[in-house]
């Protein structure tokens, strides 16, 4: 209840005027009277985002820092000595290339398929630089692209299949093992095409000896034996 800022006697609510006096009665505010001001509320999410982002950019140019320096020591080799020096064609292009594909990473790190088209884009382009300055075209369409293309396929298949199973251990091993053993036979079969205008895969057949085996071992011991073995007793994990 107020009182009365002159004699200090309490009076009622609705009182406007002191009843001994004849002071007029100030009411006070309360909290809850006052309008708050409208500043402005900070999203936790967008702040996480923009620290993300700050984040992501300074590593990517410290990246590009550690990258260009051997560039540019290379260019200036290249400067010195009037592009005597044919290696370094080779190192400055792959410098830019990897600088590229992680760069790609980087910036799409949540989407496979597009960071692993880009790297595969900027692979070719690379070996077709190679092919045309040093070789003059002798090996990059009939070796060097569908080796690369054989390679992308087999890539997307094994994280198609890593990402479609639930229970991952031992298979995922499995899996990585037959796809670089079928790179291994389709890039040999194209180097002997290329050399003896025929498919004679032969050190590619000694590598799938030993990882279709090994493969179908890991297969087993998962989806088979893991039901009757616990490992982590076995291994003590």
């Amino acid at each position: 209840m107020p009182f009365c800022s002159r004699c200090g006697v309490e009076v009622d609510d609705f009182v406007a005027v002191c009843t001994l006096c004849g002071t007029p009665i100030q009411k006070s505010t309360s909290e809850n009277d006052i309008p708050q001001a409208p500043f402005p509320q900070e999203n936790p999410s967008a702040s996480k985002k923009s620290a993300e982002e700050y984040n992501l950019n300074l590593t990517w140019m410290i990246i590009t820092v550690i990258f260009f320096i051997p560039l540019f020591v290379l260019l200036t080799i290249n400067f010195v000595y009037s592009g005597t020096h044919a290696w370094t064609g080779y190192a400055i292009s792959s410098i830019i290339a990897a600088w590229l594909c992680v760069t790609i990473v980087l910036f799409f790190i949540k989407n496979y398929l597009v960071y692993s088209t880009g790297i595969m884009i900027i692979t070719g382009l690379l070996l077709f630089f190679f092919d045309l300055h040093y070789d003059k075209l002798l090996w990059f369409f009939p070796v060097g692209l569908p080796a690369l293309l054989l390679l992308y396929i087999l890539s997307l298949a094994v994280i198609a299949l890593i990402f479609r199973v639930k229970d991952k251990g031992l298979n995922v091993g499995a899996f990585i093992l037959i796809a670089a053993g079928m790179f291994c036979l389709g890039f040999d079969s194209l180097l002997t095409n290329l050399v003896y205008r025929a498919v004679k895969p032969t050190w590619s057949l000694v590598v799938l000896s030993v990882t279709i085996p090994t493969a179908l071992l890991f297969l087993f011991l998962h989806y088979v034996m893991k039901k009757r073995i616990k490992y982590k007793r076995v291994f003590h994990i």
